[in-house]
């Protein structure tokens, strides 16, 4: 038969038979009768006939008294665990059973008490320094919810009359901080005896007539407009478990009724609707990506959803929002974002993008689209192939972008690359909100549909990275843009080496940073000689110059501009994506010839370097085949021991001499650049070593 589960986290002794002492003794009467049918749970159950989700212990009393008479009912052992067709006795609506409308006298239950303070019969006085910090709620069935600083306890209570006891239970493991009263806390509430009210407060007093505790009313907070950030959740396993390693939930509740968030690899969206501590969570619906890593993510994000959707109650005490299923079993726990960040100097890498075909997808491989809001409320980016600007507005999480203005530049490849990139502009300048939830930017539009998805960019400094050069000052006065068919590239080591190819030639040099100012040079470079373009050798001189004035420089939105001590624009260039050597296959035009000295191969010769796919080097060294292995990271190689083939060449003279000098050369790797088709690589000092052209 399918059974209907609901997962309840509590206590082995939370059993109905000794924490329900206010239910009825007397003989129960069915006022009617019910059958269980497929989803049903006994809170669901109890809100549609009592409308009170919490009032499904008088079902289980009522019906199980009339299993021990009548084998038509079915006895419920576990108030959790109900099945298809069994029979269940509806008792007449009761105190028990109706929801709570007497608010002239405070009551234990239905309310979360903060600690303010306990006096000892010895005159001691215990004063927390934030009370928002320890916290009670006693909730259905005799089970309460303490919170103790950075700890979260379950226990039992029982009540007779005024007399109150409080068993304190399993124990979250945090350690507070020096100076927590959370131990304390624990410690006193489990030597409570009885209870009473006065002027609105929670009176909790000690055996022996040795003190009390006072406990105030914690403000209720709605939920409507709230931000949070998930760290643990009901597994489905009888288990509330924390966050996997390196993996986010959030969970937004809007004022427009709809519930958001991200569950550590889609994002989700759905309505949801409270009535006082009531909570209800509407069908979920999520994007479709896949996350392979961290292990488990997914499985993680499914129990995650599940136990949202199953949210019947709700507290908020302190920064803690606990959400709970019909059976009080703890489904959500989640910390209270820092207020929303707001998007004025953020960068972001864009994801996905809404197609206006109502459907999100991701962007092309291949393509790069950035999102930056500048300090002056400007927006711009490159959209994949043309850069875009504009204005932007926001606050209190509304945006508004546009109208956009793009270059004109119209690329080929991949394909789709200027679909997407008018599909992603009409998406963002559709913008109505925007949420920022750890590194990851959501944008929709005024219906709540999503636009735009971003991971935050991270932030680019000097050393290790690498640019490709767009303007220069040409010392006329004049910051102009690089001749057509040249390329200028501009490469910052860890090692304080700066390189790269200035149109014609490589350079190399040092260079110092801070987080502002920069000194570059003096720069060596190769001497070739570049006839065309016209004015190629022009602007080589041009830019070392210019570079070799940095005085100051900033990177902004993945731009740098360089600036001499005056103030003036010297070198403007764009972030440049390092290039693989795997796969790469290049002809030998310079060696270090170990002497000091980067010569140019002997005529008639022929040097070559490929590096395989596979972690393998090989080539022909001038007379002998070579082989061998490499490995690298995007600015590092090394080369191991190689081996060639034993031919002797004689012809042309020295040829031998320069396959050794070469096959050392190759073998003192340790940096390369690849900049213009031209492979530049170096040792650990940053001496040359190997030059060669695709």
């Amino acid at each position: 038969m399918p059974k209907v589960l609901f997962v309840f986290v509590a206590l082995a002794f939370f059993v109905l038979g000794t924490t329900a002492p206010t239910l009825a003794q007397t003989a129960v009467v069915c006022q009617s009768t019910q059958t269980v049918v497929a989803g049903d749970t006994l809170s669901k159950i109890a809100q549609a006939i009592y409308n009170n989700p919490q009032a499904f212990p008088v079902i289980v009393t009522a019906t199980n008294a009339q299993a021990q008479t009548d084998n038509s009912f079915h006895a419920i052992d576990d108030p959790n665990l109900i099945e298809v067709g069994w029979k269940l006795c509806i008792p007449a609506a009761s105190s028990e059973s109706a929801p709570s409308t007497d608010t002239s006298s405070p009551k234990l239950s239905g309310t979360v008490w903060k600690w303010t303070g306990s006096q000892f019969s010895d005159d001691k006085v215990t004063t927390p320094d934030d009370p928002n910090k320890y916290l009670v709620q006693f909730l259905p069935l005799g089970r309460v919810s303490i919170k103790a600083d950075c700890n979260q306890v379950l226990g039992a209570y029982t009540t007779e009359g005024n007399q109150l006891t409080i068993t304190p239970g399993p124990s979250t493991l945090v350690a507070c901080p020096p100076g927590s009263l959370g131990d304390e806390f624990v410690r006193q509430l489990s030597n409570v005896s009885s209870y009473f009210f006065k002027d609105g407060k929670l009176i909790l007093e000690f055996k022996f007539d040795s003190g009390s505790m006072t406990f105030a009313p914690s403000a209720p907070t709605g939920l409507a407009g709230t931000q949070w950030d998930v760290v643990s959740y009901n597994n489905g396993k009888q288990a509330v478990v924390s966050l996997i390693a390196d993996t986010s939930i959030t969970l937004n509740f809007g004022t427009d009724g709809r519930v958001s968030g991200n569950a550590s690899c889609n994002n989700y969206t759905g309505p949801f609707d409270t009535s006082g501590d009531i909570l209800h969570v509407g069908a979920l619906a999520t994007t479709f990506m896949l996350c392979h890593k961290p292990d488990g993510v997914m499985a993680q994000e499914s129990q995650y959803l599940t136990a949202l959707q199953s949210a019947q109650t709700y507290e908020i005490a302190g920064d803690t929002l606990t959400i709970r299923d019909g059976s009080g079993a703890m489904q959500v726990v989640a910390k209270q974002s820092a207020a929303a960040a707001g998007l004025a100097g953020t960068s972001w890498d864009v994801t996905n993008y809404n197609n206006g075909k109502e459907a999100v997808v991701s962007i092309l491989n291949g393509t790069n689209i950035t999102l930056d809001f500048g300090q002056d409320n400007r927006v711009t980016g490159s959209a994949s192939c043309n850069n875009y600007s504009g204005e932007f507005t926001s606050a209190d999480g509304t945006l508004k972008v546009g109208p956009l203005i793009t270059t004109l530049r119209a690329c080929t490849e991949p394909e789709g690359v200027m679909e997407q990139e008018a599909q992603y502009l009409a998406a963002l300048q559709n913008s109505a909100t925007y949420e920022i939830a750890g590194d990851k930017l959501t944008i929709r539009n005024a219906s709540g549909a999503m636009q735009v998805v971003a991971t935050r960019a991270k932030p680019v400094t000097l050393a290790g990275s690498q640019w490709s050069v767009t303007s220069v000052n040409n010392g006329n006065q004049g910051v102009v843009s690089l001749i057509s068919g040249t390329e200028i590239s501009l490469n910052f080591g860890t090692d304080g080496k700066a390189n790269g190819n200035a149109s014609c030639n490589t350079y190399n040099g040092a260079f110092e940073a801070t987080d502002e100012t920069l000194k570059v040079g003096p720069l060596a470079t190769t001497r070739r000689a570049c006839p065309t373009p016209e004015g190629v050798m022009a602007q080589e001189q041009q830019y070392l110059t210019a570079l070799q004035n940095a005085a100051t420089y900033e990177i902004s939105n993945n731009s740098l501009t360089i600036r001499d001590a005056s103030g003036a624009t010297q070198v403007v260039a764009t972030k440049s994506e390092p290039a693989s050597l795997s796969g790469t296959v290049w002809s030998v035009v310079n060696y270090n010839n170990g002497k000091e000295a980067v010569v140019s191969i002997l005529a008639d010769t022929k040097i070559t370097l490929d590096f395989g796919t596979d972690g393998t080097v090989s080539g022909v060294s001038g007379c002998n085949n070579y082989t061998g292995t490499f490995e690298s990271t995007d600015t590092t190689l090394k080369v191991g021991a190689l081996a060639s083939t034993l031919k002797l060449c004689t012809e042309p003279e020295g040829v031998m001499e320069q396959e050794a000098q070469y096959l050392a050369a190759l073998q003192n790797s340790a940096t390369y650049d690849i900049a213009n088709n031209t492979l530049t690589i170096r040792d650990a000092s940053g001496a040359m070593q190997v030059v060669a052209t695709r």
